[in-house]
């Protein structure tokens, strides 16, 4: 996923997504995205 993020793919970034949610559930997938993506993309 960052690397779909580093290289601004933005289509494989959503599929990525999409399959998370689809086997986690929304509510994980925004702890991650919160907690863990984010603090990753903050460091660049």
């Amino acid at each position: 996923m960052l690397t779909a993020i580093n290289e601004r793919s933005w289509s494989r970034f959503k599929e990525l997504e999409r399959e998370f949610v689809n086997l986690h559930c929304i509510e994980v997938w925004e702890d991650v995205f919160n907690f863990r993506v984010l603090p990753a993309l903050d460091k660049d």
